[in-house]
Parts: C-alpha cells; structure tokens; sequence
C-alpha cells in the first residue's frame, strides 16, 4: 500500500451486554498489519450500541487518515453508510432533530467533508472473509471488553462549520416540540431514580441482567400485563401510592402512615406486598407459588423490585449465555424450562401482587375482612380470568397459530385435568378449561 497515493481502511463496531445497563461498546480501524494507525476506543457516556460503535469507528477512521490522499472505508455498516449519504442531506435540513447518534454523525460528516481528496464507502457484503474487517472487529471487542480508560472520541466541531437551527421549510410542529424536549433539561426525581435502582438490582440478582431504566419503563407497558397492573406499576416506579411516609408528614394523618395490622410498622409498598401480618398476601403468594410448574429455583425471591419488573421477567433457563464481564455470579446450571414459563411467570406475579394491592385498599378504606376461602376464591377468578382471555383469543374467527400456540405453553402444567384436553383446546369454544385448585396454605 502507497499512502502518499491512496488510503484504505477497515472499521467495526462491537457491543457487549447491548441493551443492558453495563452494555460497553467499542470501536476499531485497520489499516494493514503492524500500521501504525491501527486504533481502538472504547465508547464513553450513556450511548452504547452497536451503531453507535460503527459510526464511531467511521469517525476514528476519518480522523486518522491524511487529508490529501483518496480514502476508501470498509465496513459492513449500512447505518453508517446510509447515514453519511444517503440520509445526510436531510439530517442536515432539520437542524438534526431526532437523529439518534447525532453528535458522531455531525462529527464524521465534518471530517469527510473537509478533505481535500475522494472518498468511498464500500459494503463489506461477507464480513467474517475479510480480513481487514475481521482485524478491525478483533481491536473492537478487545476495546469493548477494557476498561473506560481517559482517552475519548474528539466530537468538536469549528463554529463555522457547525451551523445551528433547522430550514423552516423542514419544520413540522412535532418537530418543533421534539426539539424543545431534547434541549430542555430533564426532571430529577429522585425518589423515582431510587426505586429505579432498587427495581434494577433485585431484578439483576434473579436474571443476572442489568437492565436500563428504559427497559424498566417499557416493561410497564408489556402486552402480558393488564392495564390496570400497568398503571399500578408506573404509579410505583414514580412512589406515588399514598401509603406509609406520604401521610406521616400531613398534620392530622399521621395515624394512616402505620399498618393497621402491625403494630408500630410504618406501611409501605415492599410491606403490603411481602412483610404484612395480614395473611392475605401470604396466602396469595403461597397460591401462586403452589401452581407454579416449572420449579422453585425459577421463582424469583419475594422483593417488591421483581413485582415492578414483572413486564421483563425472564425465567433463569431461558437466559442466553452472558458476553463479557459482569457484577454478578453466573447462574448454576438449571433443567430446561418449557417454552411460555417466562410469560406464566410474569402473569403470576403481577396478578398476584395487583391483588393484594386491592384486597389492602378494601381492607383499608372499606373495612372488608378476607378469609383464606374469599382470598383463595378471588386470586384463582384472577388467574382463570386470565386463562379465557387467551382462549378467547386463539379461538377467534380469525386467529392466529401463535395465539394457539402462547396459550398452550403458557398454561402448561397448570390446567385441571389437562391430561384429559385436546390438544387443541385454545380454540374449541365447547371445552372448558381452568387452572387446577392449588393447595391452599394451612
């Protein structure tokens, strides 16, 4: 290779833990063996991903070559490459307004334009015969792995060339408002932040995952929890259930931050759920455990982080092998669990914990009183309830084989008399299918 006639360089992205809390990006170029432009970077701040990291390494690339000679990119990115071409223009136009990875963008454009020679971006189409390629996924995952160290990706870019505002031509009023959300700083909450936290590790400590606040808050809106669960879970992450500490500082109230039925013990989510006297959860809790099919080393330890996760639980067999380092001790090796079990988890405990929720307000604010029949009654009405909705669904006019297909492992080795079904029950209208009667705590 000539550098003084032409330049040719190989980039890759790799991220590690993507999607995670402790995901860790990295980002390489190669040049040719024992090049002394050889680099990697591991990924600084909040944006790790696999695009991110791929047009970072577009930019390393950038910065790195000599800026009077042709330069040929290699990569297997067409996030990048589309980005850099086909959608900059565009970009550009709307002052870069909901672009994700907009500042490594703005600071590749920067460095290719200001060159003074050709350059092309080639389509790596096989990356794993590439040699170049291969090198360069080598240095980013070796980077990705290694600590953050103090050396960081330069995205300054000159006032003169970093033009501000967006073509009014190019302005919608969605537009507008999404630029004034990005610019405006956000709310703190701390008290959300915490429970965030608290919500992230005790999940982490089950899953050996460590999720990001926005997988939490997806997890809200998971299609395997009822609305009303939903909102009961949101209202929890932002602690905004009127129990315990919300009523100790009113002046006149302070008798409703304690327990009715604990002496002294001031009320709080984690207690209503878990520690309470009152018998109702424990029999609720003890119910769901008993229908459980799949082993107790699949049920999650009773923490009020795993009920707030209930969207994104995932049974421990199912988990796929973890890349990279990671705070927690790997899980010992469990039996296969059958395929729905993650789903019957989730539907488990989020019923189960939104029941006792409700049974506490009736208890608190209309002074019902629950034996261990109307507990058990009401939990398994919850649960079959549960069950006919997805019966219904499989067996609408127009349905689907995975409809027919979720509700059989779901409710696999919990039916009554299940081995006496069909095994098309889902979608025979005529067949009437329930959750088998658990045994009931003494």
């Amino acid at each position: 290779m000539l550098p003084e006639e032409s330049s040719h360089v190989y980039t890759a992205g790799a991220s590690l833990r993507e999607g995670r809390h402790d995901a860790a990006s990295g980002s390489g170029i190669w040049y040719s063996a024992n090049h002394p432009d050889n680099k990697s970077l591991r990924l600084p701040g909040a944006a790790q991903s696999q695009k991110t990291s791929e047009i970072a390494a577009v930019l390393l690339a950038a910065q790195s070559a000599t800026g009077f000679v042709p330069l040929t990119i290699y990569t297997n990115s067409e996030y990048a490459i589309n980005g850099l071409t086909t959608h900059l223009r565009t970009w550009e136009d709307k002052g870069w307004i909901g672009v994700p990875d907009s500042a490594y963008f703005r600071a590749a454009a920067y460095h290719l334009k200001r060159r003074s020679a050709p350059i092309d971006f080639k389509k790596v189409k096989n990356p794993t015969s590439a040699t170049g390629t291969r090198a360069a996924a080598a240095l980013a995952t070796t980077a990705a792995a290694s600590p953050l160290d103090d050396e960081t990706i330069d995205l300054t870019i000159p006032p003169s060339f970093n033009l501000q505002g967006a073509k009014l031509s190019t302005i919608a009023q969605a537009t507008a408002y999404q630029a004034i959300r990005e610019r405006r700083a956000p709310h703190t909450r701390l008290g959300t932040e915490a429970r965030l936290a608290e919500t992230r590790l005790d999940l982490g400590n089950f899953t050996h995952r460590l999720e990001t606040d926005a997988t939490l808050w997806r997890a809200c809106r998971s299609p395997d929890l009822r609305a009303p669960i939903q909102q009961f879970i949101f209202r929890a992450l932002h602690r905004s259930q009127k129990v315990g500490e919300h009523w100790a500082s009113i002046p006149g109230y302070q008798d409703r931050a304690l327990c009715p039925a604990c002496d002294n013990t001031t009320e709080s989510l984690d207690h209503i759920l878990f520690r309470c006297d009152d018998p109702t959860a424990a029999t609720i809790w003890a119910l769901a455990k008993s229908l459980w099919p799949h082993g107790q080393d699949n049920w999650p330890q009773d923490k009020l982080g795993i009920v707030l996760a209930s969207g994104c639980l995932t049974t421990r067999s199912q988990l796929l092998p973890r890349q990279g380092p990671t705070p927690h001790t790997a899980p010992t090796p469990l039996r296969p669990s059958a395929p729905g079990a993650s789903r019957l988890l989730r539907i488990l405990i989020s019923e189960s914990a939104y029941l006792i929720w409700v049974l506490r307000c009736e208890r608190v604010i209309s002074e019902t009183q629950h034996t261990a029949t109307t507990t058990t009654t009401r939990w398994m009405r919850a649960i079959n309830d549960r069950l006919h909705t997805d019966q219904l669904n499989a067996s609408r006019l127009i349905r689907t084989s995975k409809a027919v297909t979720r509700a059989q492992r779901t409710w696999a080795g919990t039916l009554a008399d299940e081995h006496q079904l069909p095994g098309d029950w889902p979608k025979s209208h005529e067949v009437l299918v329930g959750i088998r009667a658990p045994r009931t705590p003494t």
